[in-house]
Formats: structure tokens, sequence, C-alpha cells
């Protein structure tokens, strides 16, 4: 049993040929029949044919866990780097991230909101005396106070699982690994750090991205590897 032989037999039991799964799939026939006959070369390496085999077992309606585990069984070792476990659901390569608002737009209007409420903060401080650094409250004719919004420090950063599954690495301003693994529909995780967290995300249109309690929806298209770095004031393509 390999994994040419399983994938053969299933596209024969759905009663398809090679010419229309590629019409199906828009995969070339001569990459189908290479990969029944366990050969995957001309697909550009292991992880591309990942991606490929996902399509393949979406159209003919199986389990596309098990022919991957009877796949990556006869490939090389070499080949289970971190990029082939980012294409493990992808099948298009990284591209730059492109989003109707841009994540230096996003910091910029972060850091004008930013020094607004610093402007706000020194004159309700002068006003009043307050010597508190953390908030500044100022005090109405009928005393009920007003609270006055501080500048964000910090990043935190949550990701949700919003379509399909995505592998997820996140690391912290020093370096140090928080988190990898994946995440799934449904699932969130939320990460802080003081100055920047840095995030490889294996599937752009599977998870959400919230930033400092804003909504920024999801950073990219499906199959898209992105490579961000977030900050207290926005994030930036890394």
């Amino acid at each position: 049993m390999t994994f040419g032989s399983e994938l053969r037999k299933a596209r024969e039991s759905a009663g398809i040929s090679v010419e229309q799964l590629a019409a199906q799939t828009r995969i070339r026939s001569s990459l189908i029949r290479e990969f029944e006959s366990d050969r995957y070369v001309s697909a550009g390496g292991a992880a591309y044919a990942r991606g490929h085999i996902r399509v393949i077992t979406k159209i003919l309606g199986i389990d596309s866990d098990y022919l991957l585990q009877l796949f990556d069984s006869q490939i090389d070792d070499d080949d289970r780097t971190i990029n082939a476990k980012l294409a493990d659901n992808n099948a298009t390569p990284s591209r730059e991230f492109k989003s109707p608002l841009s994540w230096k737009a996003l910091g910029g209007i972060a850091a004008a909101l930013a020094i607004g409420a610093l402007g706000i903060q020194g004159i309700v401080t002068l006003s009043h005396s307050i010597s508190h650094k953390s908030s500044t409250v100022a005090t109405k004719k009928n005393s009920e106070p007003i609270v006055v919004a501080t500048k964000t420090t910090g990043v935190n950063l949550q990701l949700t699982g919003v379509n399909g599954i995505s592998w997820v690495s996140i690391t912290d301003s020093s370096g140090q690994s928080l988190f990898s693994g994946m995440i799934k529909v449904g699932q969130s995780q939320t990460f802080t750090d003081d100055q920047l967290i840095g995030a490889v995300i294996g599937n752009g249109a599977a998870v959400k991205v919230t930033l400092n309690g804003q909504d920024l929806g999801v950073p990219g298209a499906q199959g898209e590897v992105l490579h961000l770095q977030f900050t207290p004031d926005g994030s930036t393509q890394g």
C-alpha cells in the first residue's frame, strides 16, 4: 500500500478520469499521474505536493489526513522543514500582505490617537494637579468623574480561528517562542509582550487578528504564508 496506489484507487472508485480530475482541480494531468506513481518532483517539492493533495482529496471527497500520512511516510526527512509544516495547509507560496487599511496606516492612526490622548491628559493634569500617571480624571460641576483615555502600552495580540486550520508560530521581543501549533475554527490564543510580537501564520485567511482590542480581520488570503511583527502602535510586515 502506497500513497500513489491509494490515490489511484480513490479516483477510480469515484469514477473520475485523470483528465476530469485535472480539469476540476486545475492541476496538470501529468502531475496527477506522477502522484499515482509515487513521484512528486514536478510539483516543485513536497511542500507544494501537499497542497495539491489537499485539493485533490477535496474533489474526491476522501480524508486528506490519511493520504498525507502515507505521503509523508514515503518522503525524505529533509523535506520536513518549517516550510513544509507551513505548507501542510497551504497550496500557494507566501505573498506580500495587502489590506484595504494598511498596517502602516493603522500605526499612524494609533500614534495620532496616542498623541491626542497625551495632550488631553496634560491639560487635565495641570487643571486639577493630579499626579497619577496611569489615568487622568476631570471633574464636572456636578462632581461626576470623566475618565480620559491614556496611551496604550505593550502588545496584546489575539488570534482566533475562523476559516479552516492554520499552523502558527509566535515569538516575543527577545525571540523566545511563545506558541507553535495549529489553530482551528473556534479556537483562540492570546499573547502579550511589552515591545513586540512576531508571528508566522501558515494560512492568512484562517485566523482573525485582534490587536490591542481592535479587530483587524483576517490578515491574508487562503493559502498565504505571512510573516508579521506587531508593535504597540500597530503592525508591520516582517
